[in-house]
């Protein structure tokens, strides 16, 4: 078997965040730097993969609380709290899950913030296809192969555009 590890940032569509409206303060280049920051008590972000082991990243500060991390539905309790800032380390990492789908949410459980920069997971790969070979494919938002319908919703004059992968962006 081979295994391949896949990240998602924290926008993307495949996290449901809830509450969604007043539950999580989505990031922008002009408001934040970090990821997706819970602000109420009970505010949940959830999440459903197919693989072996799973790693949400976030930050860590003195105004960060606890957190619960549900795998499952198995309980683990964490602490987002530092007495400094810290910013892309594991929130919560488990391995040794088999090799099928799980889902995995955590929850805000303290009048306090919890971000959410991004989650990596690994999945295990059949070898039986490709004679076992695993690639990985990037595609850049300025490939030929995107269409951006309708096409006057779409612009390519962004601020901070040099933040974008390639300095491109839609």
């Amino acid at each position: 078997m081979s295994t391949l590890r896949i990240t998602i940032d924290d926008v993307s569509p495949l996290i449901d965040y809830q509450p969604v409206v007043n539950g999580w303060l989505q990031k922008n280049s002009t408001t934040d730097t970090i990821g997706s920051k819970a602000t109420q008590l009970g505010a949940n972000a959830s999440f459903t993969f197919n693989g072996t082991s799973i790693t949400i990243y976030g930050g860590k500060s003195p105004n960060h609380g606890n957190y619960t991390v549900y795998v499952d539905g198995e309980k683990h309790e964490a602490s987002g709290f530092s007495a400094t800032n810290q910013y892309q380390v594991p929130l919560y990492d488990v391995d040794g899950l088999g090799n099928s789908m799980h889902v995995v949410a955590i929850s805000n459980t303290q009048y306090a913030f919890v971000d959410i920069d991004y989650i990596s997971w690994t999945s295990e790969i059949s070898s039986s296809t490709n004679d076992g070979a695993v690639s990985q494919l990037y595609v850049d938002d300025a490939d030929d192969s995107f269409q951006y319908l309708p096409s006057n919703a779409w612009s390519t004059s962004i601020s901070d555009m040099d933040k974008f992968s390639n300095s491109t962006g839609q």
